[in-house]
């Protein structure tokens, strides 16, 4: 159902962004990346990169990073199973410290079952239950998002939700509809979900098989080479494309920005800590 409005309705709205201004929004966490992303509710941001070049491991980073500053987080992540590993790990990146043994500086147990309690009060894993028939689609994981917000958060607090990887739902298309068509109608919905709930989104996403160069090595993927479609690109706010470079170094290229207030177009080099499987700024690699 569509509603008709008009500019007047706004005018209040509009007076109010032109007194205060549009700021950025809430910093990622790593100064370097901060004039290129910056994150905000009512967007979505979609990740993706080579297989192995820590997608998921940086956003795990951003998520601690993000709850830092106050937000919560719903997470369907099956590939991050069992669970209490990737609560483990969120551990180590909220601590730096390792929860590994054979590492300086361990964790202590205590120190450990600290961590969970942290995470309790920001943190919802989602997971198929064991009896569960079917693959979840995205309209089972924002029910019950929508469910964990309504319970426990309510509308006052910042939430992010992630699916990571996407191509772990269910897309089977609605009769009439093609992959790309599907994908383009998942991804809708998706965002008009975002907006509609003040959250922000972010989609893992997997590109397509990768090509080889001439030296053997892998091409550079973008956006437009997420397998599926280019719907991806079309429909998010954000494109990031997470590429891990030699000696500890991993590149963060943002090669979408919908809103100049909140970030433009750039890349940045961030510094891998394989002990605590955390990122620090090193350089600014260049803007557009």
């Amino acid at each position: 159902m569509l509603e008709i409005t008009s500019p007047l309705t706004f005018a209040d709205e509009v007076s109010s962004l032109y007194q205060q201004g549009l700021h950025g929004g809430f910093t990622s966490g790593w100064e370097s990346l901060d004039p290129y992303y910056t994150i905000e509710t009512g967007f979505w941001t979609v990740v993706t990169g080579i297989p192995s070049h820590g997608k998921s491991t940086w956003m795990d980073n951003l998520m601690i990073n993000l709850m830092r500053q106050g937000w919560s987080f719903i997470v369907y992540s099956p590939e991050n199973q069992p669970s209490a590993l990737h609560v483990s790990h969120l551990i180590e990146k909220a601590s730096h410290k390792p929860f590994r043994e054979g590492y300086a500086n361990r964790l202590s147990e205590a120190e450990t079952r600290e961590g969970v309690k942290w995470l309790d009060a920001r943190l919802r894993l989602l997971r198929m239950a064991s009896d569960s028939p079917v693959v979840p689609d995205i309209h089972a994981i924002l029910f019950a998002a929508e469910e964990i917000i309504a319970a426990e958060w309510g509308n006052s607090q910042k939430v992010g939700i992630v699916i990571d990887p996407w191509n772990h739902l269910d897309h089977t298309p609605i009769q009439g509809l093609n992959e790309t068509q599907m994908t383009n109608h998942e991804l809708m919905f998706f965002r008009h979900w975002i907006r509609n709930h003040n959250t922000h989104g972010w989609i893992v996403a997997h590109p397509q098989k990768p090509q080889r160069d001439k030296d053997n090595g892998f091409k550079k993927v973008g956006l437009y080479d997420i397998n599926g479609s280019a719907a991806y690109y079309n429909q998010s706010d954000h494109g990031i494309i997470v590429r891990r470079l030699d000696d500890g170094r991993t590149e963060i290229e943002v090669e979408k920005c919908r809103f100049r207030h909140l970030g433009q177009k750039g890349s940045v080099i961030l510094r891998y800590n394989h002990g605590t499987q955390t990122y620090q700024d090193e350089v600014v690699l260049r803007s557009f």
